[in-house]
């Protein structure tokens, strides 16, 4: 059977998203703002929730209906045949959306899709699904657009980017959904080397290397909401993640390196490394980003997610002082360098005196951001009055 399906995946990375679907196989791609809808068949529920680095929540749609207010939303809701998806022994949550619509209050919207769907099962079986809001068997996802209102069953349950590795992050740190698409957007490949400077909990690294190594992004993840389906086939699952374990290769040789200068930081990244499998492949270090100095290699790449006032404090002078420090760490020692940073929109940004070659906007949480690429040139291109 084919499913209509559909992506998130964090703003500005939806080109990306669709590239790693295409590469999937899947079929139907189409980018839309903030996600990516395909189509697919049940292994390719399995496989994109198993192996999208990108990707949010995959959502399978279940009807598009007409809704012009609160009577129709309970009407047309009440109409679909839930019995095919849920049981009454199951738990449901409903997560409702809307813009350009009649909705004022989306909570209220979705207790009434939630009275809706409760009430459809229990006239079937005379009993009654109970609500979980936190973990639920059958997340129900609703998005109103004006009165245009498409149904989903989101077949993740916790967001994709929860790979299983981090027990402790930094503050400030990315998702690793975001961090892989950073990554990606850089591109990247083993064995350049690639740096990070100022790594907090390590993601840009980690999902770098296991990008590199082919291991899935949740090789240890146990849990997904298609596996409560009333169609969950446990055989092909078993197979979709074999196939992914078998292209997994451990003699990747590649260079990547990831400093901080707190050793709480360090210690916290080993032990996330340690747990995705990846901790042989990663030097990690000790270093204020005063003294990085990429001294075993003549090019390559730098990410980093340097800290900006809105994501992690400080005032004017620390903020002033860091940025100074990063261009004079670029702009000595880091010669034929591509450099990316992730941060917002800052006057600080004025200290870096490299010209942009590229900046993409993109969205970190609720912060609108950019992801600005430096190239720096080498010493044998520098003009003389450089």
């Amino acid at each position: 059977m084919r499913y209509n399906l559909y992506l998130t995946c964090p703003r500005g990375l939806e080109i990306e998203c669709a590239n790693e679907l295409e590469e999937m196989g899947c079929e139907n791609i189409t980018i839309d703002s903030g996600g990516v809808f395909l189509t697919g068949d049940l292994r390719t529920i399995y496989t994109v929730n198993h192996l999208s680095r990108l990707g949010m929540h995959l959502l399978l749609k279940i009807v598009q209906l007409d809704c012009k207010d609160e009577r129709t939303l309970y009407h047309e809701i009440n109409g679909i045949n839930w019995t095919k998806y849920i049981s009454y022994i199951q738990t449901i949550s409903v997560n409702f959306r809307a813009r350009r619509s009649w909705v004022t209050n989306t909570q209220f919207a979705a207790l009434k899709v939630k009275d809706a769907v409760v009430d459809k099962i229990r006239a079937y079986s005379g009993k009654r699904p109970s609500i979980d809001i936190r973990s639920a068997d059958v997340p129900i996802d609703v998005f109103l657009d004006g009165t245009t209102c498409n149904v989903y069953l989101n077949t993740s349950g916790d967001a994709l980017f929860k790979r299983g590795y981090r027990e402790k992050i930094h503050k400030a740190a990315i998702n690793e959904a975001l961090a892989a698409g950073l990554v990606k957007l850089t591109k990247w490949s083993s064995p350049d080397p690639l740096f990070d400077p100022m790594c907090g909990s390590g993601t840009f690294a980690i999902e770098a290397a296991m990008m590199a190594l082919k291991i899935p992004p949740r090789a240890t993840r146990r849990d997904y909401s298609f596996m409560k389906w009333l169609n969950y086939d446990s055989y092909l699952w078993e197979d979709v993640k074999l196939e992914a374990e078998n292209n997994i290769n451990f003699s990747s040789k590649m260079k990547i390196y990831s400093s901080d200068k707190l050793i709480e930081n360090i210690d916290m990244c080993r032990a996330s490394a340690i747990k995705a499998g990846v901790d042989k492949y990663i030097q990690f270090s000790v270093c204020n980003i005063k003294h990085f100095r990429p001294l075993t290699e003549k090019s390559g790449f730098i990410i980093t997610n340097p800290p900006y006032g809105e994501r992690i404090g400080g005032d004017d002078e620390e903020l002033e002082f860091l940025y100074t420090t990063i261009n004079e760490r670029f702009n000595n020692f880091c010669k034929g360098f591509s450099v990316f940073m992730i941060c917002t929109e800052s006057p600080f940004l004025e200290y870096i005196e490299a010209t942009p070659s590229s900046s993409i906007p993109i969205r970190n949480g609720k912060l609108e951001c950019n992801f600005i690429e430096y190239n720096i040139p080498s010493a044998e291109i520098r003009s003389p009055n450089a």
